[in-house]
């Protein structure tokens, strides 16, 4: 349990140590008085306590470990989960120490590729591996809900890049370098025939060249009047003839910039075939390395925190069953019922808020309202049961990937041009990460999440909507920022009237000025355009919680005390490493703590507590957005 007086010590060693100038944050006066309750605190330190956000953290390890430790008494299980998951962890573990028959699949495909006479031919072979879940190196496809309409549909994407970190590739140079290093590594110290060892700087620079092919971002989201809606015959000539033949007649397509992909189709037309072939077996044995040998898999095996590529295999192919064993190891922390209730108190706080809103339409105020009700909530993990495949048992670790591959890719298709499922998961149930889906109009909270600081069960409803309440609020409030504010109640992109457009804006600048300022007063740089949303889903989650919270008429200082403690303990930790470095989406931890926190009268009455300790956090005009 966080007690206050932790929480407090929290604030103050922030305070104290940060580099805070209140005169620089507020642009008033050169004086640099600290508050009186740091002055008080200065030697009050967090050494011997227990963070939050690591206690949540080893207690994921903890519960992941003991699934994995589990794995081989799953042999006789009746549950189908288990069962599935102790097929692929078998496959998993028995993968040789040394090259064997495993790689003999792949060999086939190689050599197919390494013949192809001409790039007519090369694209058909890449085509063929696709309609059977294989990636391609030059065509990235995906299935998904639709922009504009409730069905799925599919994008094409560009290149395929084994060089990416997460969804931004190219940003991050030293976990770039890093990836590049460790692919360096794997092709030095494997016994590959038919690849020149010498090439691999080569590949990695053809795919930095390819790098400005890609969209910006994985998806359509905030990029969408750059989604251009496409038949089969108006691609570029070699982006068809990689399609498979399996979804050409599901068009139309959805591409992300029209003319990055005109410029694409242009670049393949002039590329060498020899180069174009080179690149697709490095990218193939790159792809498949881990899943060849144990030796191979040490040398590059994919990066995951748990640093088990026992782990990251069943995340991917066991998916959605792990996160449902997971849910079931820690049933007895989650509430689902408590989780409802608490959203739909926040719901309530934000239909009244948008209600009581004077700066949209009417009719923009009613639509909003309208998406707040609809929105969907999932806890835990995805519902269903795993389908047993018993051939899983009987082939290779490459050709089982290559089995499961093909199989998720044919359901996938399968959905194209459905209705979509506004309760699917993007992830897990042991993801620790709560989410808003913007195309689904729904908030998922998987079961890692659910554990301490956000399983609070004591009736300290400070702490409670410190915690939990906080977090339910700013997923919910994602559906009403930059992104989503011009999304309807089913996820499709139905933008609001000009006027209410440019309203929003000004309101969302000014949020994202007062974290800047703040940033630049403690002296931490933020790309205010990359952690926009999550800004405002911060600035205003923490007022819906606190509202929420005080809503029975029972407000009182040391409620709110304990409210602002809780919230404050989840990032003023001693050992928080997380910085806004160039793919992070949120701002820097100290900055994330404080700056929604500033224009609260609330917080000051508790924080600052003379006259003159206010008058050193009073900024211009608050910025009211919902």
């Amino acid at each position: 349990m966080l007690t206050p007086n932790r929480g407090l010590k929290v604030f103050a060693v922030f305070l104290s140590v940060g580099g805070f100038s209140w005169a620089a944050a507020n642009a008033l006066q050169q004086e640099q008085r600290l508050p009186s309750l740091v002055k008080d605190s200065e030697s009050m330190t967090l050494q011997g306590t227990l963070e939050p956000m690591q206690v949540l953290r080893q207690h994921r390890r903890q519960v992941l470990q003991t699934i994995l430790a589990s794995l081989p008494s799953y042999k006789q299980a009746k549950d189908p989960d288990k069962y599935c998951l102790y097929l692929l962890d078998q496959k998993y573990r028995q993968l040789p120490m040394h090259l064997s028959s495993h790689y003999l699949p792949l060999q086939t495909l190689l050599n197919d590729i390494q013949a192809a006479p001409d790039k007519e031919t090369l694209f058909h072979i890449l085509s063929k591996a696709a309609a059977r879940g294989r990636p391609n190196p030059f065509l990235q496809l995906r299935v998904a809900p639709g922009l504009k309409i409730n069905r799925y549909q599919l994008y094409i994407l560009g290149p395929d890049l084994s060089l990416r970190v997460g969804n931004q590739p190219w940003r991050n140079q030293a976990l770039l370098t890093d990836r590049k290093n460790k692919i360096e590594r794997w092709f030095n110290n494997v016994q590959i025939d038919n690849l020149d060892k010498d090439k691999v700087a080569t590949w990695v620079a053809w795919e930095e060249h390819l790098s400005q092919f890609l969209p910006p971002k994985q998806g359509p989201i905030g990029q969408e009047d750059r989604v251009k809606s496409l038949d089969l015959k108006t691609l570029p000539q070699n982006i068809r003839q990689q399609m498979p033949a399996n979804i050409q007649s599901k068009g139309p397509f959805l591409v992300i910039g029209e003319d990055t992909l005109a410029a694409y189709g242009h670049f393949l037309e002039k590329a060498p075939l020899e180069e174009l072939k080179s690149y697709a077996l490095y990218f193939y044995q790159l792809f498949y390395a881990p899943y060849r040998s144990r030796q191979e898999r040490l040398l590059i095996d994919p990066l995951v925190p748990e640093g088990t590529g026992e782990y990251s295999f069943l995340k991917r192919y066991g998916r959605p069953s792990f996160g449902r064993l997971y849910q079931q190891k820690t049933l007895l922390t989650i509430d689902k019922a408590k989780i409802i209730a608490l959203t739909n108190q926040m719901k309530t706080v934000l239909l009244t808020r948008l209600q009581d809103n004077t700066w949209l339409r009417a009719e923009s105020k009613k639509r909003l309202q309208e998406k707040i009700l609809a929105l969907r909530v999932e806890v835990g993990a995805p519902a269903g049961k795993a389908e047993i495949v018993p051939s899983l048992s009987k082939k290779s670790l490459i050709e089982t990937v290559s089995f499961l591959d093909e199989r998720r890719w044919q359901a996938a298709i399968a959905l194209l041009g459905t209705q979509v499922n506004r309760s699917a998961w993007i992830t897990g149930g042991e993801s620790l990460n709560a989410y808003y889906d913007t195309l689904r109009n729904s908030v998922f909270y998987p079961a890692a999440i659910l554990s301490y600081p956000f399983s609070i069960t004591r009736e300290d409803k400070g702490t409670y909507y410190g915690s939990l309440g906080t977090l339910i609020a700013h997923e919910m409030s994602h559906a009403l920022d930059a992104h989503g504010f011009n999304y309807d109640k089913w996820g499709n992109f139905n933008p609001l009237s000009a006027k209410d457009r440019i309203s929003f804006a000004k309101r969302a600048r000014q949020v994202n000025h007062r974290y800047q300022q703040y940033g630049d007063a403690i002296g931490k740089k933020i790309n205010s355009e990359q952690t926009l949303n999550e800004n405002l889903a911060d600035y205003t989650g923490v007022r819906i919680a606190l509202i929420a919270l005080n809503k029975d008429g029972q407000a009182n200082r040391e409620r709110n005390q304990r409210f602002f403690t809780s919230w404050l303990s989840l990032f003023l930790q001693k050992h928080s490493v997380k910085e806004n470095h160039d793919t992070y989406i949120h701002s820097p931890d100290r900055v994330r703590a404080i700056a929604p926190l500033l224009d609260l009268k609330e917080f000051e009455e508790v924080f600052f507590t003379t006259i003159e300790d206010r008058r050193y956090r009073r900024f211009e005009e608050k910025p009211i957005l919902w």
